[in-house]
């Protein structure tokens, strides 16, 4: 009787984690050292947040064969405007997070505590590819920086790099990063999430 019930909470607790889609956003200034990576995922009856402060890269990474190659058909020599042209097998955030010093912090939440949230993560997911990446705004950005966003379900990936996002370029991504970072500081109640890391997002 009680491996019935210890089989039965498994399954249960296996449901409840059962992912479905994901989220990865992450930037990365190499003038400041500084940068962030925010993956939320979408389970049965959760979501999760999971926030990484990334800080110095070590010098190693000059020396990764993935580095390299993904380097070599860059259109700029100058790291500090690092842009993946192509989603290579090892995406951008991979190589970073590979690299940097970071701490983690990650927040689980029930899917009815964060309907809203949720109803934007879905909506995202309803978007057109090319109205979420808006090429056809043009926008001069001084000294910018570079947001990733990978999106992800069962059967595909998108990979998406915007210049210095805000609510007028890119509003839907933009409002979502917001959103994102205001639930995990409302929910874990304290300052992990520091601006100097985020770029007052």
């Amino acid at each position: 009787m009680k491996r019935l019930f210890l089989l039965l909470f498994l399954f249960s607790l296996s449901r409840g984690f059962c992912q479905q889609r994901e989220i990865t956003i992450q930037s990365y200034s190499f003038m400041r050292s500084k940068g962030f990576s925010i993956k939320i995922m979408e389970f049965e009856n959760q979501m999760m947040i999971e926030a990484r402060l990334l800080d110095s890269i070590s010098d190693t990474m000059s020396n990764d064969k993935q580095y390299k190659k993904i380097i070599k058909n860059h259109d700029s020599k100058e790291p500090k405007d690092f842009r993946i042209k192509e989603p290579d097998e090892i995406t951008f955030s991979e190589i970073i997070s590979k690299y940097a010093t970071l701490e983690k912090d990650t927040l689980i939440i029930n899917n009815s505590q964060c309907i809203d949230f949720q109803n934007s993560f879905h909506q995202i997911f309803k978007t057109p590819l090319d109205v979420l990446e808006n090429k056809k705004r043009v926008r001069i950005v001084l000294d910018g920086h570079i947001v990733t966003f990978t999106i992800k379900n069962k059967s595909a990936k998108a990979y998406l790099q915007l210049r210095s996002p805000n609510e007028n370029s890119h509003p839907v991504l933009f409002n979502f990063l917001k959103e994102a970072i205001a639930l995990f500081r409302k929910e874990k109640s304290n300052d992990f999430l520091e601006a100097a890391y985020i770029f007052s997002y």
